[in-house]
């Protein structure tokens, strides 16, 4: 018993011996980046990289001095020093003990460096260190994706981008909002190469979706009847441009591009009278768009402008 008493009082002497420590660690480490921040408020940027680096050596823990860092980086490129910022993000991907969070963030950060340095090579690498290092993170992971799939784009590797496009869609735990971005991408891609087909499959998907937002849904609606405008099925893509003006949230603008190209269609058609009367409903809208409503005077001054055909 005596023994056990012995070992719980110098337990207590240790703990309260090493608290002050613990303490000033964490004061200094608040105390930099405080001193940091008022130096970027203040546009001093040297100063402040020197208190976020002081800082992170001062961190209580990883993460914290993952954040240190992330802010030197900040003063970094504030100062136009990429090269420095990229040692800065580094250090964090090397941190022993770091979270996955910020190692992805930090691998992101080099790779937009990359991108804007048009160092397609370098950036891939950057984000697929992401998708090596972060698995457990889904949103990180797609995100990553987005970007891998940007610089293919940039690259003309459309089918590099399309296969990281449909990985993204695929990925049923992902967020939705991703998932339509990827769905949109994926329409866009097919558009560019004529195949309205598919186009229409990837907006159906948008909408097949059990949660998205409404101005995504009314947007690939839009879109749904330009793929069947661009097919001169006209009557197809109005009854697309019709669910926009039936669907109970669509706001002034959603509705006045519907109603605009309803009238496109009918004048593709060379049903005038229609195209006419269409136009005139747009600019009659009490809360129309502005713009939308200026073309739509346009249209008929043309139209009006031109001459009847014989035998009328």
């Amino acid at each position: 018993m005596k023994d056990g008493r012995n070992l719980r009082t110098l337990g207590l002497i240790l703990a309260l011996c090493l608290m002050p420590m613990i303490g000033l660690g964490t004061e200094a480490y608040n105390a930099g980046m405080n001193a940091g921040k008022e130096a970027l408020r203040a546009q001093q940027y040297e100063s402040a990289r020197e208190a976020f680096v002081k800082a992170a050596a001062e961190a209580p823990n990883p993460d914290a001095g993952a954040q240190a860092y992330s802010h030197a980086a900040l003063a970094s490129l504030r100062l136009g020093q990429m090269d420095q910022a990229e040692k800065e993000y580094r250090k964090i991907t090397e941190m022993e003990g770091v979270s996955q969070t910020w190692k992805g963030r930090a691998f992101e950060q080099i790779g937009l460096l990359y991108v804007r340095q048009k160092q397609p090579k370098a950036a891939r690498e950057a984000f697929r260190q992401i998708l090596e290092n972060v698995d457990a993170d889904v949103d990180m992971a797609v995100q990553a994706k987005h970007r891998l799939a940007e610089v293919e784009l940039e690259e003309d590797q459309i089918e590099a981008a399309r296969q990281l496009y449909v990985e993204i869609a695929d990925t049923a735990s992902a967020d939705p909002n991703q998932r339509v971005r990827a769905a949109f991408a994926l329409a866009d891609l097919a558009l560019k190469q004529g195949d309205m087909a598919a186009a229409r499959t990837y907006y159906g998907f948008i909408n097949e979706l059990d949660w998205r937002p409404v101005h995504l849904v009314l947007q690939s609606q839009i879109k749904m009847g330009d793929c069947f405008m661009h097919e001169a099925a006209h009557e197809a893509a109005r009854a697309e441009y019709q669910k926009v003006l039936d669907h109970p949230r669509t706001g002034s603008l959603d509705h006045s591009i519907a109603l605009y190209k309803i009238a496109e269609s009918y004048e593709a058609e060379g049903n005038a009278a229609m195209a006419k009367a269409h136009y005139e409903r747009l600019i009659a809208l009490e809360r129309g768009h502005a713009g939308y409503k200026r073309q739509a005077a346009v249209k008929l001054e043309a139209m009006a402008a031109e001459p009847e055909p014989d035998g009328q």
